[in-house]
């Protein structure tokens, strides 16, 4: 299950897209992974995206999103108040 967004910078005309959540209900092999991302980027592709981000606080997607190819652009910070 993947949600979704796409997203405009109407500053520099770049567009991303986002991927908002995305579930499994079973473990995904790597292979199925490098078979997804194909879709993802086609979708991408015909939405005129240039970008395709996410977050996540989990280790297991940060090994999977590298494995595809993507990089840290950032990091976030927050505090309790």
């Amino acid at each position: 299950l993947m949600i979704t967004r796409l997203i405009g910078d109407e500053v520099t005309g770049k567009r991303t897209l986002f991927i908002e959540c995305l579930y499994s209900f079973q473990r995904v092999l790597d292979k199925e992974w490098d078979e997804d991302i194909v879709v993802i980027k086609e979708f991408a592709k015909t939405n005129k995206c240039n970008y395709i981000s996410t977050y996540s606080q989990i280790p297991r997607v940060y090994e999977i999103v590298e494995k595809l190819g993507f990089r840290e652009r950032f990091r976030c910070f927050y505090t309790e108040v």
